[in-house]
């Protein structure tokens, strides 16, 4: 069984709970973050023109 974890935080992340996932080179490096650990990136990444898909 896999478990669902924010890499920063540590937090369980539940199956309907909102995440988000960040992947380098796909599908080799790929990291979750909860919703709130998330934010910050993905407007890192927005900002940069890095994101690809909402």
């Amino acid at each position: 069984m896999f478990i669902k974890q924010c890499d920063l935080c540590k937090k369980t992340i539940k199956e309907k709970e909102e995440s988000i996932r960040v992947s380098i080179c796909y599908p080799f490096s790929e990291f979750m973050f909860c919703a709130k650990c998330g934010e910050p990136i993905k407007k890192i990444l927005k900002n940069k023109k890095m994101i690809k898909k909402d």
